[in-house]
């Protein structure tokens, strides 16, 4: 017996159960539901199976109870966690230590394709930078050129270390300040 024999048997079971309890003919279950002949999905078969045993509106009923008893319980939780997002609980702690002092990143874990060996002013830098706004690529490409020199792009300061040939990343932290997080 195969898999669409066995679901056909399964909705002629619960047809004649259903049929003996309104004491009403049989339904024809000659691939009445399209669901019987998909051999991979289950979820039309269940659907299916449901809508029989229970009936379409009362499943519809069912299924719209459970999304608004979902939808209420989850709406103050969600919202609850939205307002912790938007509020640091750190924000007035120290910057670490290990963040001052700079990560070290060799460049070409950062520069995959060699875009940073093309100067953003010679003809081929023109079309891979954007240079109508300051970014990071035109600062890390200066940073490499002005090896040892201190770069500032946004609130982070970019120096290269020619002699590991890697990018040292630290905050841009303005003088006579205590830095934190937030």
């Amino acid at each position: 017996m195969g898999l669409i024999d066995k679901k056909k048997s399964i909705f002629t079971t619960i047809g004649a159960y259903s049929s003996m309890m309104k004491e009403s003919k049989m339904p024809d279950t000659s691939n009445l539901f399209p669901s019987i002949n998909n051999k991979k999905d289950v979820v039309p078969y269940l659907l299916d199976v449901l809508k029989v045993v229970a009936g379409s509106f009362a499943l519809q009923q069912m299924v719209g109870q459970l999304f608004t008893g979902f939808i209420d319980g989850v709406e103050p939780m969600l919202k609850n966690a939205i307002k912790k997002q938007t509020v640091q609980y750190n924000s007035g702690d120290g910057l670490p230590n290990s963040f001052k002092q700079g990560y070290s990143i060799k460049v070409p874990q950062i520069d995959t394709y060699g875009k940073l060996k093309t100067n953003p002013d010679s003809t081929g830098g023109k079309m891979l930078y954007d240079n109508a706004a300051p970014n990071f690529d035109s600062s890390a490409y200066s940073a490499i050129k002005n090896s040892g020199t201190d770069t500032v792009f946004g609130n982070l300061t970019l120096n290269f270390d020619s002699t590991n040939n890697s990018l040292i990343f630290k905050p841009n932290i303005p003088q006579n300040t205590t830095p934190n997080i937030g």
